[in-house]
């Protein structure tokens, strides 16, 4: 066991020089606690981890255990966890903590004897020649601990916080038991470090204290159990695939460079997302549309399983846009199905036309399809009843319905100036420039981030092209504060490289960025196409710190590289993931990817030959 001590430290920032972007890393750090050099008194070498993985290799594959312990560990080690699955199905997981050189042999003998009992082969002749075709459809997952670093002693809660999640794991020992979770393992079932903790505290029976309860008091534990917590970080390879070479992952795969990002790969990246969304229709006969949130490391959907009207709303948006933008048919047709699903309330669902924001999502789902053959069909549904409910949350006179929040009257902002554009529906301009007017008084100017895209958006559909847009310099200041709040590769790059592009704001409650990026940067998107909002010579530098968070978004994105932890890449495949952690795929976050996307390519298409 390492004696190594974990210095206690914190970080104390004021915004006296430099940019807000600091401010967001320095709350970054104190969320990780320390730059991973900080995890083990003598680094590990790689290659060692790696030559670790190949003994696994030639165990599994020959399905030949050694009976006499094999020092395979790399020097400096501190334990291991050895994961087999197959199709994406862990079949056995081992793990072992100890520091003399054979945790990596202990731990794949604990896996091979749990994926042995699993085996779907019978006990006969040729038994043998059976077991070495099912190991070869294995896939191997090793993860070698650099180093056990203690922790102090505080509430579960704060002391989780000091783990970066996906690349811290965590530990506790009573005596000389000693329970781990680790940092793959947590990817792989969607456990945050706080979870995890609880989890390896939970293994050790003890009721009486309330152990599982995050309010614990950990001093309480240490003076009467001599409970010691670790936390730590391992060189993780893996195969991503049967027979695929391993590779070295990060937080579960690998970091996407800035320079993947083209137009074509973009366009690539939107049409997995589509094929994704196309995964999740309602397998049955009746007109339910689209699945909710999907948990792909279970293969299940959230209860209730069929989303609400908000979420397909929002993602028919984003289809319609996308299909209308990229010239994609196959998008554009389901965007279609999801609006005439939603126009049939069937049992147990909720009508959309009784929620502003789902009706004003639908209204411009139907005015992006461009497409009179879908418009004709749809037009009563969105025009007459959605417009309806769309007019009853705002009078100009008296303001918004008090029960919508502040974000949510953006949206229905959004709508009513689509609508007027085309005078659809019976909305007037001058009702919808009012409505969107109001929104930008009464958010404060740093809030303005909170309302996009869609007040963004409101006011350029205010104007015609050749117009001012009233906002412009609320607009640029806007984007100003997003980008001040982007971690750059300079910020981030020695910390966590795959966060680079994401945005976050000091306010936030997760002081890491999330797919919450792309509410601004969906806009700053459109921004960047629009020469009253971007001058030529601002077009390169504007397109730089895009490119960033579009490389941050397909780094959200389930790619190959993730999907040896998942059962279904047919229903995983291509959706956008909660946070590089968060492995839940939600239609929001999948919709929001989408409208950036086609945004992005717009705004970039006269310069998509030199991206390419």
């Amino acid at each position: 066991m390492s004696k190594a001590l974990n210095t206690a430290c914190c970080f104390s920032t004021t915004r006296t020089r430099g940019r807000a972007s600091h401010i967001a890393l320095a709350l970054v750090i104190c969320v990780i606690g320390f730059a991973p050099a900080a995890h083990a008194q003598t680094p590990i070498d790689p290659m060692k981890s790696m030559a670790a993985w190949r003994a696994v290799d030639l165990w599994v594959r020959d399905w030949s255990y050694p009976q006499a312990a094999q020092y395979v560990d790399p020097p400096n080690a501190a334990g291991a966890c050895v994961t087999l699955r197959l199709g994406g199905q862990v079949v056995g997981r081992g793990q072992d903590l100890s520091e003399d050189g054979a945790a990596v042999w202990r731990a794949t003998g604990q896996a091979m004897a749990r994926a042995r009992a699993r085996m779907p082969i019978e006990r006969d002749a040729l038994r043998g020649e059976a077991i070495i075709d099912y190991a070869a459809r294995l896939t191997i997952d090793v993860q070698v601990i650099e180093d056990l670093l203690p922790m102090p002693e505080e509430g579960l809660t704060s002391l989780a916080s000091r783990c970066s999640p996906g690349l811290d794991g965590v530990a506790a020992r009573i005596g000389d038991r000693i329970e781990a979770v680790f940092p793959g393992t947590m990817l792989a079932t969607n456990l945050s470090p706080g979870q995890a903790l609880v989890s390896a505290l939970s293994a050790f029976d003890l009721p009486s204290l309330g152990v599982g309860d995050p309010r614990q008091s950990l001093r309480k534990l240490r003076e009467e159990y001599g409970l010691v917590i670790y936390r730590f970080r391992c060189h993780h390879v893996a195969q991503i695939e049967a027979g695929a070479q391993p590779r070295f992952l990060f937080r579960g795969g690998r970091v996407r460079l800035k320079s993947e990002v083209s137009a074509k790969s973009l366009r690539q990246t939107g049409a997995r997302i589509r094929r994704h969304l196309l995964s999740r229709r309602f397998p049955g006969q009746a007109s339910m549309g689209l699945m909710a949130d999907y948990q792909p490391w279970s293969d299940e959907y959230a209860d209730p399983v069929v989303a609400g009207p908000r979420s397909q709303g929002l993602a028919a948006l984003a289809l319609a846009r996308w299909g209308s933008s990229q010239g994609d048919d196959d998008a554009t047709q389901l965007g279609a199905s999801i609006l005439r699903n939603l126009q049939i309330v069937e049992k147990g669902e909720e009508d959309p036309t009784d929620d502003a924001v789902a009706s004003a999502f639908i209204a411009m789902a139907v005015i992006a399809l461009e497409d009179e053959a879908h418009s004709r069909e749809l037009n009563e549904f969105a025009f007459r009843y959605c417009a309806a409910r769309v007019r009853s949350a705002f009078d100009a006179n008296t303001g918004f319905d008090s029960s919508l929040t502040s974000a949510e009257r953006a949206v229905v902002s959004a709508a009513l100036a689509e609508m007027a554009r085309g005078s659809v529906g019976g909305i007037l301009k001058g009702t919808a420039s009012e409505a969107v007017r109001r929104v930008f008084r009464e958010a404060p100017a740093n809030q303005i981030a909170a309302h996009m895209p869609w007040i963004g958006w409101a006011e350029v559909a205010l104007v015609n092209s050749n117009e001012e847009i009233p906002s412009a310099v609320a607009l640029r200041s806007f984007r100003r504060l997003v980008w001040e709040h982007q971690l750059s590769s300079a910020d981030a790059a020695d910390l966590e490289p795959d966060l680079v592009g994401g945005v976050v704001f000091t306010a936030s409650r997760t002081p890491l960025p999330s797919w919450q990026t792309f509410r601004p940067v969906a806009f700053i998107a459109t921004m960047l196409g629009d020469a009253r909002l971007t001058t030529g010579d601002e077009r390169a530098p504007e397109a730089a710190r895009l490119i960033a968070s579009l490389r941050f978004l397909m780094q959200l994105q389930v790619g190959p590289d993730g999907m040896h932890m998942f059962r279904s890449e047919e229903r995983a495949g291509g959706g956008i993931r909660l946070a590089p952690w968060d492995q839940t795929l939600t239609l929001e976050a999948s919709a929001l990817g989408l409208l950036t996307l086609s945004e992005a390519l717009e705004s970039m298409a006269p310069r998509a030959a030199d991206a390419d």
